[in-house]
């Protein structure tokens, strides 16, 4: 995944959400991960490098609730 593309974030206790990645934080120790900083829609979250909740979104993909 590169800054740009768009994402759907599947979590089971939520809605699915689709996304774009704007920008990544680097993690500056070894003790925590990078993250993706997603904007969803005005709503931006940021969310673990390598996360399986997280994926690339293709356009016409079923967006399942």
């Amino acid at each position: 995944m590169e800054i740009g593309d768009k994402v759907k974030l599947e979590d089971p206790l939520m809605d699915t959400l689709i996304g774009k990645i704007i920008d990544k934080e680097i993690s500056r120790c070894k003790c925590s991960k990078s993250k993706w900083v997603i904007d969803f829609n005005g709503e931006t979250q940021k969310i673990s490098v390598g996360s399986k909740k997280l994926s690339l979104y293709e356009e016409g993909q079923k967006i399942t609730r």
